[in-house]
């Protein structure tokens, strides 16, 4: 429900979501059909292995919330990333949602 509302492949989203578990991402990429999708992330998902590595190199836009420079650079890096029409989806909130409201 609600794929309708969606543009076409070839037309570049920003995706806001809720954020409530470590199963949000997988279902959002499920949901949208395919399309590939750059993430915000929080810096500290780096020091994960693989996922890390994967992150990094896939170009995902990280952000640290501890610095107001590094969130205004990760603001102009999903700009320039949805001006490369790559669609870029965000958990606005920051975190997960304990009791599923934004």
């Amino acid at each position: 429900e609600g794929l309708e509302n969606l543009p076409p492949k070839d037309e570049t989203v920003l995706v806001c979501a809720n954020h409530m578990s470590w199963f949000d991402v997988p279902v959002l990429h499920g949901f949208l059909g395919g399309r590939l999708l750059w993430s915000f992330a929080k810096a500290e998902l780096v020091k994960v292995p693989v996922l890390g590595t994967y992150m990094h190199s896939a170009q995902h836009i990280l952000i640290s919330r501890a610095s107001r420079k590094s969130q205004l650079e990760s603001l102009k890096s999903a700009i320039k990333t949805l001006g490369l029409n790559r669609d870029v989806f965000i958990f606005p909130e920051g975190t997960r949602s304990l009791d599923g409201k934004l």
